[in-house]
């Protein structure tokens, strides 16, 4: 598939959409959009094209695109698989595993009221309060460890939201999230260790000389091709999320 193009969504099913719900209708036609974009070339392809053209290839909104949560979330439910108790586990598994490793976690600290902790709340509901709503700053490691990991759990079908989150957090017609908010092409630069590896002394560089919202475009494609080749290698299996995560 050499091109992205939203003529590829079934137009009898866009048309049934847009009777019932033009909203609905028209995240589907981005959701398929991101999907195409994951299934056309795996890894290689996240190696050689930027992200960016998942945004660059978005149906034209007639307007700003608004942000109804449980609008998306339906048209995620409908079109993939993420609903899946099974994987749903295995996925809070590898998190919870990962999450030992950074007490200092917002996703550890206690749930504010009348919100639940991470680990009650379903895979896509986790995935827009991270990649939409939180500081990209604070949440650098888990972000990275929430896509490589969904991307080994979900397939294809993570990739492809993680890739709409990320581009319609940057994306000018969508700036959905905090991008709404408060600029974020602003550089920031911070310094982290590696949380995994605690004998080793030098600090990895995040954010440097890049704006948040293209910092988590850039992390959705690494992870992407972080998780493609683990699942394609003879170790499929034995690594755990820290190890696959570490170096990125």
């Amino acid at each position: 598939m050499d091109e992205l193009s939203a003529e590829r969504v079934d137009p009898r099913v866009e048309e049934a959409m847009a009777e019932a719900d033009p909203l609905s209708a028209y995240y589907h036609q981005c959701l398929t959009l991101a999907r195409e974009w994951a299934d056309s070339g795996g890894s290689q392809l996240a190696r050689e094209r930027s992200i960016d053209e998942v945004a660059e290839h978005l149906p034209e909104p007639p307007e700003q695109v608004p942000l109804e949560v449980n609008v998306l979330a339906t048209v995620v439910a409908q079109f993939t698989d993420v609903g899946s108790e099974s994987k749903l586990l295995e996925f809070r598994t590898g998190m919870s595993e990962i999450l030992e490793l950074l007490p200092s976690s917002p996703l550890n600290a206690e749930a504010a009221p009348g919100d639940a902790p991470w680990y009650e709340k379903d895979f896509f509901q986790l995935m827009t309060e991270l990649m939409l709503f939180s500081d990209l700053a604070d949440s650098q490691t888990e972000i990275l460890a929430a896509v490589v990991w969904s991307c080994v759990v979900y397939g294809r079908d993570s990739s492809s939201i993680v890739a709409l989150l990320a581009s319609s957090r940057r994306h000018p017609a969508f700036q959905w999230g905090r991008a709404e908010n408060i600029d974020e092409t602003t550089v920031r630069v911070t310094l982290n260790p590696c949380p995994f590896h605690h004998s080793r002394t030098h600090a990895r560089p995040h954010l440097s000389a890049i704006g948040l919202a293209q910092w988590l475009c850039e992390t959705v494609v690494k992870g992407i091709c972080r998780s493609e080749d683990y699942l394609a290698s003879e170790h499929v299996g034995e690594a755990t999320l820290a190890e696959l995560v570490d170096g990125l």
